[in-house]
């Protein structure tokens, strides 16, 4: 899995880039933590099935 994604962050309301800033197994996946660099925001995917930034 790769340290850094590209996204969209809707408090720059633009793409950016994101960091992995935490990873760990849960028992419905793997759970990661990513923030944007630019202003702090940040969101959760399970396994690319739940994505809080689309909650």
């Amino acid at each position: 899995m790769t340290a850094t994604r590209t996204h969209h962050c809707p408090e720059c309301e633009a793409d950016r880039e994101f960091y992995r800033a935490a990873s760990m197994e849960v028992h419905i996946g793997t759970k990661v933590k990513w923030h944007c660099r630019e202003c702090d925001y940040e969101f959760i995917r399970i396994d690319g099935d739940v994505d809080t930034a689309t909650a």
